[in-house]
């Protein structure tokens, strides 16, 4: 049931005079939950422009700070497209489609009130008007520029299109000088067509990160799996597959809905979309590294599940759950790794080797490509654009430490992530002792708790910005250690009060915060 917030939203959306419904509703409502209820649905400037002289006195101070907020992160956010969309027109990009963090952090401002089912799509000026017309003709617009008789409208009439670019100019989101983007509220599985269609041009896109567990019937589950095996056909491919965020929620979110999903109706929509493969095996993924999911995997068995997984499925499930000292092992991974084609669609610097104790990039690697391995999922999960460092050495432990400095921290990473982008990054390297106390590192004045035998030594590379340390500056790290040292883990989480994350039933991830003054 809404509550008069709620309900008041939905009739001031809908209705032909706002300010009627402002003057009926006015004295019913609570202001401060309100102004919650208008931020959380992203529609603050669409009903501020009206309330005006309405906001009681006593609320029109935080409801005026409020807009001024959010037209100075306007500015920043359009700067930030501006600048965007710029680069993507020196390297000819005639489309640009985001989704997932990037475009939410920067654009709403908000990772965890978009609405899932969105799809961003950013095109320069020049292009609005042959975008604008495939949208609305394929249907995947607002209920506006569906005709009459319930279907998409053949061509779009210009007060129609008029409407959407003066609709998309007045949303706190992108600049018609710039590009037009559209927010589009459709079912996401329904954009595969416009997907395949403009794929070519489409340069930069992602699909939502399936970790919001908000997905309640069928077809949000068939998107999460197309979205998991998306990450596991990447590039990156097998990297992903050990430690990104993705296929743990999925396995939360079929432990949380599964009872009340209809199965036969799943497999139809499966066979609709020939998705049943790609689905079959994420859930034969799941089933290995898990257990359980026989019910699903049953069901989908008649599908098949994609050859070149097959093998890595057995690989990490071993990684997880096996003891990975054993040579075997090793020979058998980098064996498949050069038997099967997919070595030769990526790079070798994406590639993993099994070391005694954990599973880590090749020493000779460059540094960029160790960090995004360990940096990338941590960001995605904590929403931290971050600098990264890590301790490497025969005992498989990693330290990561960062920077919250987000806007150049996100330089940063993009720039570590494109081969063709110079970064103003530097790192130093220190050889320590390994005594389970702290370190300090570096003239950053870091300080790090590394864990293991005393006496030891251990290589430490420390990721930094050109430019000097605020003292005062906090660092985010964390810690990624093996089942054998959670006693150290529980005197340093003792120590700093820590609570434990536990991602699966072999690796620790700690996350933390120490702040860099002695």
């Amino acid at each position: 049931m809404l509550t008069a917030e709620q309900a008041f939203i939905v009739e001031f959306i809908g209705a032909a005079d706002p300010e009627e419904i402002i003057r009926e509703r006015r004295d019913g409502l609570d202001w401060r939950k309100l102004l919650r209820e208008m931020v959380r649905h992203r529609v603050f400037h669409v009903l501020y422009r009206h309330l005006g002289d309405f906001v009681p006195e006593a609320h029109r101070a935080v409801y005026e700070g409020y807009a001024r907020k959010e037209k100075l992160l306007k500015t920043v956010r359009l700067r930030y497209l501006e600048n965007l969309l710029r680069h993507g027109a020196e390297r000819g990009w005639e489309m640009i489609v985001v989704k997932g963090f990037v475009l939410s952090r920067l654009i709403y401002g908000d990772l965890f009130t978009r609405d899932f089912n969105d799809v961003d799509v950013i095109v320069p000026g020049q292009d609005k008007a042959e975008i604008c017309a495939y949208m609305t003709t394929q249907g995947f617009c607002e209920r506006s520029l569906i005709g009459e008789d319930g279907k998409p409208c053949a061509e779009v009439p210009d007060e129609v299109r008029e409407a959407i670019f003066r609709e998309s100019v007045e949303t706190p989101l992108v600049d018609s000088q710039y590009g037009l983007l559209f927010e589009l509220k459709t079912a996401p599985w329904e954009l595969i067509p416009f997907i395949k269609e403009f794929r070519a041009n489409a340069v930069a896109w992602e699909f939502p990160n399936s970790g919001a567990l908000s997905f309640n019937h069928e077809h949000t589950f068939i998107y999460a799996c197309l979205n998991a095996w998306t990450n596991l056909e990447s590039e990156y491919g097998i990297r992903h597959c050990c430690g990104y965020r993705d296929i743990y929620d999925l396995y939360g979110l079929i432990r949380q809905y599964a009872a009340v999903w209809d199965m036969d109706r799943m497999v139809r929509l499966c066979e609709q979309y020939d998705a049943g493969s790609r689905v079959a095996t994420v859930v034969g993924f799941l089933q290995e590294i898990y257990g359980g999911f026989d019910d699903l995997a049953v069901r989908f068995a008649p599908f098949g599940t994609n050859r070149l997984l097959n093998w890595q499925i057995g690989i990490l499930d071993r990684l997880f759950n096996a003891d990975a000292r054993n040579g075997e092992y090793r020979r058998e991974y980098m064996r498949r790794l050069e038997e099967d084609s997919f070595i030769n669609r990526i790079a070798p610097d994406h590639l993993y080797r099994l070391e005694p104790y954990g599973f880590q990039s090749k020493l000779e690697f460059p540094l960029k490509y160790q960090l995004v391995n360990f940096g990338i999922p941590y960001l995605k999960e904590h929403a931290v654009n971050s600098v990264y460092g890590f301790v490497r050495d025969g005992e498989g432990l990693h330290l990561l430490f960062t920077v919250p400095k987000e806007p150049r921290a996100l330089k940063m990473c993009l720039s570590m992530l494109d081969t063709d982008c110079k970064t103003d990054v530097r790192y130093d390297e220190y050889e320590v002792m390994v005594d389970g106390d702290e370190v300090r590192t570096g003239d950053c004045g870091a300080r790090a708790a590394i864990l293991g035998d005393k006496g030891r030594r251990a290589r430490l590379v420390v990721l930094t910005p050109n430019k000097s340390y605020n003292k005062t500056d906090k660092l985010y790290y964390h810690i990624v250690l093996q089942r054998k040292l959670w006693g150290s883990y529980r005197t340093l989480a003792k120590k700093y009060g820590a609570k434990l994350y536990q991602p699966n039933g072999n690796w620790l991830v700690y996350p933390g915060i120490l702040t860099s003054d002695p």
